[in-house]
């Protein structure tokens, strides 16, 4: 069953409005294997609601972590 282009584009403004995004699983995936190919060790993966996906290396992540926590003990 085809779906005429303006109801694509009702389905789509729909999702957008209820939190949906423009990304798609094999994207994600796609992304995860280019990473992991070239040796990098994921430390974590965020996906905007624009559909941008950013993977963090997972040195990144930790420094990241305790970059914050000595923020947060130098206030107290």
């Amino acid at each position: 069953m085809a779906i005429s282009r303006r109801k694509a584009v009702k389905l789509s403004s729909r999702l957008q409005s209820q939190g949906g995004s423009n990304f798609r699983k094999v994207d994600l995936k796609r992304a995860i294997d280019g990473a992991q190919r070239v040796g990098m060790d994921i430390g974590a993966v965020e996906i905007r609601p624009d559909g941008t996906i950013t993977i963090r290396a997972a040195g990144e992540v930790a420094s990241s972590s305790n970059e914050l926590f000595e923020r947060w003990e130098e206030r107290l």
